[in-house]
């Protein structure tokens, strides 16, 4: 793929400055924001429910249990919280969210597989390319794309640059382009 098709794509794909892809993002690369994002994203039941999935979540030692968490409606705080466990447990967790993620449809699930796979210590963009096509939705493939563009290298731009356009004319309102996007713009700013 020729450099002025690269740039011409950068300058007619800006990255916006909220989308769920940039918010996950922006919490990999500036930890403090988690905090702000956090607040953003309370999706919060009744006091007492919240303190019972905060309880479950610290005391839970099941990486099966601890992924099926991924898709109860809970608190940004207690998100959170989920999240880094999912990461401390990474060598329980990373291979059940692989498996449920091909017919992964709730946000929550997708967001946090997200947040994972990101952290994670094995590199997960061979299992990310070969499992792509089997992605049962096209959020997650837009989430994972982001994924290979901050893991992977300089060899995913057309892909990346594929995918940005293709769900940018499906999806023109959804924001589904900005994993893509954010993936390109990643691997170009480390080519710099």
């Amino acid at each position: 793929m020729d450099k002025k098709y690269i740039d011409k794509f950068v300058e007619a794909h800006k990255n916006l400055e909220v989308s769920p892809a940039k918010v996950e993002y922006t919490c990999l690369r500036m930890p403090v924001a988690e905090q702000l994002a956090v607040a953003y994203l309370d999706r919060s039941g009744t006091p007492e429910e919240e303190e019972k999935i905060g309880q479950i979540i610290t005391t839970e030692e099941d990486g099966a249990k601890l992924v099926d968490l991924m898709r109860k409606p809970m608190s940004g705080g207690n998100r959170s919280v989920l999240r880094q466990k999912l990461v401390e447990k990474q060598a329980e967790t990373v291979a059940i969210i692989k498996e449920k993620a091909t017919k992964a449809k709730q946000d929550s699930f997708i967001e946090d597989a997200t947040y994972v796979l990101l952290r994670c210590d094995e590199d997960p963009c061979e299992w990310i390319t070969s499992e792509y096509d089997n992605l049962s939705c096209d959020y997650m493939k837009s989430m994972m794309c982001l994924v290979l563009g901050v893991r992977g290298n300089k060899d995913m731009i057309p892909f990346l640059i594929g995918e940005a356009e293709r769900l940018e004319s499906t999806y023109a309102n959804e924001m589904f382009e900005q994993g893509p996007v954010i993936a390109v713009q990643h691997l170009l700013d480390l080519l710099k």
